[in-house]
């Protein structure tokens, strides 16, 4: 187990700018509160600012500003759509410990949270974001997260569920980790029911996306209905996956599921791979609701092999921080730390740290187990709340050398 010191990651993060001003949200405009609803304290906001919400429901806003949102339990943000859009390159928006919800209220073309332009960086992390299922008497529907044109979005621990799509990727680089991902199932489209069309967990156009321990499950599609309401809704694959760059890591305890007919025993493949490039590591089952699943592609044929990747939980100061790196046994292995970055594209994969500027945590050998842990004992200084720590590790094997997976854990408070 290699150890990275707390005074070497305290001048690691002396490198990053101090928040500003710490802006707070109560609804109930408790003591200390500068505004009871998040729009204008988004107004407010400028690089570097904190937005702390209070346990609450709350509008959505938009900001193009380098912020942190942090909710908690209880923080619960619907009914709209939250916008990201434009955050200048050097800036990061983080937003973290939030539920979004949007049933029965958004529309085609409303995400409950939009990111788009962003050449800064987004990191989101521990969101419940649940799409909209659809309007009464139209056959309507609303997504979940919708990243568009952006340079670096990272996703962790985020649980996202329904809306057409969940996740929809276009023209971004992105990277999953530790997510859960359900399509939206098929409702009947009948003038007396609330509906709405089957999607795949993800849709990916364009786009550079790694997902690492991450669960995606396709819409479940319906049989026809007997009266004759609505036609036979077919199921849909766990990833539709167009003209895009992916690499899918993770190991047995992850997976990706593709929807059903359950009365029919009808599945859709569990990917569906239009043009572009997939890398697959073969640790990752493939399923069904009845058995192993399938690729389904005319032009792409996939790269298998095993991919490292890494994991952590939250990540408190004061506190030792627990990263996994799971990998085949007896491959050499360096942990790197430093600022979450935009990633960089190098001949062993994509470099999520800022060149010149990581340190490294130390080295050691994968064990038998297949998981190696290093720990990183993290300074208790709650100037640090709200820094984004990324973490990558560099592997050697007599095949050659690889980059794994990146996470980027948001620095918290005890």
């Amino acid at each position: 187990m290699g150890f990275l010191r707390p005074s070497s990651l305290l001048l690691l993060c002396a490198l990053a700018a101090p928040a500003q001003t710490t802006w707070i949200v109560d609804r109930a405009g408790g003591p200390g509160a500068h505004f009871s609803d998040l729009p204008p304290a988004l107004a407010a906001a400028v690089h570097g600012d904190t937005v702390v919400l209070r346990p609450g429901s709350y509008t959505p806003g938009a900001t193009d500003q380098g912020i942190t949102v942090q909710g908690g339990d209880g923080v619960f943000l619907g009914h709209d759509t939250m916008r990201v859009q434009n955050v200048p390159a050097g800036e990061i928006f983080t937003m973290r410990d939030v539920d979004l919800s949007g049933l029965l209220r958004l529309g085609p073309g409303d995400p409950l949270l939009e990111l788009s332009g962003n050449t800064g960086q987004v990191i989101l992390e521990d969101l419940s974001i649940r799409g909209g299922i659809g309007r009464r008497l139209t056959c309507l529907h609303g997504g979940g997260l919708w990243i568009t044109n952006c340079s670096a979005v990272s996703v962790r621990r985020c649980h996202l569920q329904y809306g057409y799509p969940p996740l929809w990727v276009t023209g971004s680089t992105a990277v999953l980790v530790e997510c859960n991902v359900e399509g939206n199932p098929a409702w009947g489209c009948n003038p007396y029911s609330y509906s709405a069309p089957q999607s795949p967990g993800v849709i990916t156009d364009g786009a550079s996306v790694i997902f690492a321990g991450t669960q995606v499950r396709g819409g479940n599609g319906r049989a026809a209905h007997s009266s004759g309401w609505h036609p036979e809704f077919p199921p849909e694959p766990a990833m539709d996956l167009r003209n895009s760059a992916v690499v899918i890591t993770g190991d047995s305890t992850t997976g990706l599921l593709a929807g059903g007919i359950p009365g029919l025993r009808r599945a859709a493949p569990t990917l569906r791979v239009r043009n572009g490039s997939l890398v697959l590591d073969p640790a990752v089952p493939l399923r069904t609701l009845w058995g192993p699943g399938s690729i389904e592609s005319a032009t792409v044929i996939p790269t298998v092999r095993p991919i490292p990747f890494l994991t952590a939980p939250a990540a408190v100061l004061g506190q030792s921080l627990p990263v996994d790196l799971t990998f085949r046994p007896g491959a050499a292995a360096v942990l790197m730390a430093g600022l979450a970055s935009t990633p960089q594209l190098t001949p062993l994969g994509s470099w999520w740290l800022p060149p010149g500027l990581a340190l490294g945590v130390g080295g050691a050998t994968v064990p038998a187990s297949g998981v190696l842990q290093f720990g990183l004992p993290l300074p208790n200084d709650a100037a640090l709340e709200g820094l984004p720590l990324g973490l990558q590790a560099g592997t050697l094997e007599a095949t050659g050398a690889q980059l794994s997976t990146p996470v980027a854990v948001v620095l918290r408070a005890g």
